[in-house]
């Protein structure tokens, strides 16, 4: 299992970002932040977004998708990177907390609800996507919306514990990349694990 990385520490403290840090996030096992949904192992976000910065390359300006807003840390970290963030929320509670919390540390994503599974068809295409969310297979919507050379990062496994896939379009194709174990909550939705 992915351990802490303190890649990001010098980001984090530099911003606003710790009043959305999870008061447990020490312990290595998913946060409740809500009555139905939970937050993926917190220092997920931390090494994650290592993986974002080392393999995605992502660049200042790129469009991004985010699938799975919760508590909207890491949609701030992409912000703070330089992203033209788009996140998606299938949990309506957490979707109206965080788009009023967020703004009010600076960040302002495009914030939306609604099946992240299935992606955001009518902003697309995307520079990177990133499901924050552990999927049964790779969505076939979420590859057709990257754009050329675009990136996607999705870990996927069973309920319990997920692999980190990268995959990269180029033209028809999808190069794919695995990398280390993680344990996120279910991504639900209708290309997820259903509602």
């Amino acid at each position: 299992m992915q351990r802490f990385s303190v890649f990001f520490l010098p980001v984090i403290e530099t911003t606003a970002l710790w009043p959305i840090v999870p008061e447990n996030a020490a312990a290595l096992k998913p946060a409740n932040l809500d009555f139905v949904q939970a937050a993926s192992i917190p220092m997920v976000g931390l090494t994650s977004w290592q993986a974002l910065k080392e393999r995605m390359h992502l660049k200042p300006g790129q469009k991004v998708l985010e699938i799975g807003t919760g508590s909207g840390y890491q949609a701030a970290i992409l912000v703070e990177l330089g992203a033209k963030v788009y996140t998606i929320e299938f949990n309506r509670n957490l979707y109206e907390k965080t788009k009023i919390f967020l703004p009010q540390l600076g960040y302002k994503p495009f914030f939306f609800y609604g099946d992240g599974s299935k992606g955001l068809p009518a902003k697309a295409p995307f520079d990177k996507i990133v499901v924050t969310a552990g999927a049964p297979v790779i969505p076939s919507e979420l590859t057709d919306q990257l754009s050329e050379n675009g990136i996607l990062i999705i870990p996927v496994g069973n309920r319990e514990t997920q692999k980190m896939m990268k995959l990269t379009k180029k033209g028809v194709k999808l190069l794919k990349e695995e990398f280390d174990q993680f344990a996120f909550v279910p991504l639900l939705g209708e290309s997820g694990w259903g509602s």
